[in-house]
């Protein structure tokens, strides 16, 4: 992750970066706190994921390494919960913005291996 193009990035649109391992209950704490300091938390976009090249066994009948298998879930699912429930509770604080008590939006993004396997990608 390249912080200081994410500062500078950030700084040429007038907003903020923070730096976030998203599986992490406690970065991702401190991103919703810092969104929240700009304003009422009104929308998020989860689209952090990856993948790792592997196949589910090898050409020598050897089991993937399953704590490559588990960053990826880690990111993808656990990574994916842990900033949208965080989001929800922030913006579930807030005043609502009608008559029908919207908050905010979250949008979960997914790459196409979620719904089509790729080759030599068990994780």
């Amino acid at each position: 992750l390249n912080e200081e193009r994410g500062q500078a990035v950030a700084s040429e649109l007038g907003g903020l970066f923070v730096r976030c391992d998203v599986s992490s209950t406690d970065d991702a704490d401190t991103v919703v706190a810092a969104a929240s300091e700009m304003g009422p938390l009104r929308a998020l976009v989860n689209s952090a994921g990856l993948g790792h090249p592997g196949r589910t066994i090898d050409r020598d009948n050897q089991p993937m390494d399953l704590s490559k298998f588990e960053f990826v879930l880690r990111v993808n699912l656990i990574g994916t919960f842990n900033m949208l429930s965080r989001a929800a509770g922030a913006m579930a604080s807030t005043e609502p913005l009608d008559e029908d008590g919207q908050r905010g939006s979250i949008v979960n993004m997914a790459s196409v291996a979620a719904f089509d396997g790729q080759i030599g990608q068990a994780a």
